[in-house]
């Protein structure tokens, strides 16, 4: 439906799912951002952040600046500038589990220099993410997909946004076998593990440090829920 697909990111229902990110949060991001002084942001305000328009998000004026900015595209640019810090800007073949509408996968191609995307989610949200990328001209390419239609493969870096540590334990199994254990490289925000309320059916962090490649922890920044955490190898 073309009039839902264009105010998406307005529905109530889904921004109780996704387009949360609130104004603070963003400025924060915006904050990280200019601290850091990695590029990320200047090549943002040439491309992102003047393009993002599809699906009509919710933007705010920021001091300093005259485009409205939305604050959950400032998110995904802080992943994006995290990445380039870790791993440098050549991603190579990236998957990422749990893809929203695609925006994280749209900052980077457009940000960084990925040669391939597999986004894996759920079947109906594949046909968003399809919709949504198929709006803008991509510089790699990228295919959605799920679980159940991959075998184990190698990949230069895998990422999920919260995703991964959402699932239930025989799912994040079966991600870590096909996905996760052959991943050169890893970055995965996490809200469980801990023994916090959402940890319950989850796979622990001791679990996981037998299960992934060898990885170390670090903060998120800025922490958005108690207990987050980020797993970086």
């Amino acid at each position: 439906n073309q009039k839902a697909f264009d105010n998406f990111k307005r529905s109530y229902s889904y921004r109780e799912i996704l387009e949360h990110v609130s104004e603070d949060q963003g400025r924060s991001y915006l904050e990280i951002l200019e601290a850091r002084n990695d590029s990320i942001l200047s090549q943002a305000r040439s491309t992102v952040l003047i393009s993002d328009q599809v699906g009509n998000p919710v933007k705010y004026r920021y001091a300093r600046y005259e485009t409205l900015m939305s604050p959950t595209t400032l998110r995904y640019l802080k992943v994006s500038s995290d990445l380039k810090i870790l791993f440098g800007s050549s991603l190579g073949k990236v998957a990422e589990i749990g893809c929203g509408y695609g925006g994280q996968t749209l900052v980077n191609d457009q940000i960084l220099d990925v040669k391939s995307a597999r986004l894996f989610d759920l079947p109906f949200v594949n046909k968003l993410i399809d919709r949504y990328l198929n709006a803008h001209l991509l510089n790699g390419a990228y295919a959605t997909t799920v679980i159940n239609k991959e075998e184990p493969r190698d990949y230069d870096l895998v990422i999920s946004n919260y995703a991964f540590s959402e699932l239930p334990k025989i799912l994040q199994l079966a991600y870590i076998k096909k996905v996760l254990a052959n991943s050169k490289r890893g970055y995965l925000t996490m809200n469980s593990g801990l023994g916090n309320d959402r940890s319950t059916g989850k796979l622990n962090l001791s679990e996981l440090t037998e299960l992934l490649p060898k990885f170390r922890v670090i903060e998120e920044e800025p922490l958005t829920a108690d207990q987050n955490y980020i797993i970086v190898w």
